[in-house]
């Protein structure tokens, strides 16, 4: 008899052992799928947040390109200053830190023809750093800094004649914001551009050679006045994108 108590006990702890195994089991399981559902909610959660945001980001920069452009259009028609005398100068920062003022025409002598005084332009001009990588791959220290902008001559195909136009170029802006805006604005595929800056700041030279589409991506961009650059650097801690916008057809 007691050797059946012993036997009997022994097959009830083990039974109790293997119960307690298989609930530890099951509470592993339950926190291996509760672990990645929570997971899988964050992923996606930071996904959205940060789509969202490129979207708040995108529309903030074209609400600003137009402000430029209605600047432009208050200086020309509305204060009757010619294009020849228009000066895009502002104060800009390079990447070491160093401000200094870039694209003064020497053809314009007041105010009234500076886009970014108030009796002219009346724009602010703003930067635009929280949307741009600060680290970009390849920057020099005198280059003009992330988030900042500068003005170019750009043949742009579908607009204006086939002389350069004047626009602006923001720099070194993240992937996910460029593309973005290549979405929001109807470009087709990847922009890849060709040419050097030019010299917006001297109507003398707004005609030598200065920056263009290349032939490959003219199809994705012809008769649109805004657009991104391809991604240089993509999949990396340094890659970036250039926004281009047509400011003054020609």
């Amino acid at each position: 008899m007691n050797a059946t108590l012993q036997i009997n006990g022994q097959i009830a702890m083990n039974n109790s052992r293997g119960n307690v195994l298989f609930l530890i089991l099951i509470a592993v399981a339950l926190f291996a799928a509760l672990s990645y559902a929570v997971t899988s909610s964050t992923r996606s959660s930071s996904q959205n947040s940060s789509q969202e945001t490129e979207t708040a980001q995108a529309a903030a920069i074209i609400q600003y390109l137009a402000s430029l452009d209605a600047g432009l259009m208050r200086m020309r028609i509305g204060n009757g200053i010619p294009l020849e005398n228009i000066s895009f100068e502002y104060q800009v920062q390079l990447h070491n830190g160093t401000k200094l003022t870039q694209f003064q025409n020497a053809n314009c002598t007041s105010d009234s023809c500076r886009l970014f005084k108030p009796t002219g332009g009346n724009v602010i001009p703003l930067d635009f750093r929280p949307y741009a990588n600060l680290n970009p791959t390849g920057i020099g220290a005198n280059w003009i800094a992330p988030g900042y902008f500068i003005f170019v001559m750009l043949e742009s195909p579908g607009i204006g004649t086939n002389k350069n136009d004047i626009a602006i170029r923001m720099e070194y802006l993240k992937p996910g914001l460029c593309e973005k805006i290549n979405e929001r604005l109807g470009v087709g595929g990847t922009v890849y551009m060709t040419g050097s800056n030019g010299h917006p700041e001297d109507p003398a030279q707004w005609d030598n050679p200065a920056m263009g589409v290349d032939s490959y991506s003219q199809p994705f961009v012809n008769g649109i006045n805004t657009y991104s650059s391809e991604i240089y650097y993509p999949g990396t801690p340094g890659s970036y994108c250039y926004l281009h916008h047509i400011l003054v057809e020609r």
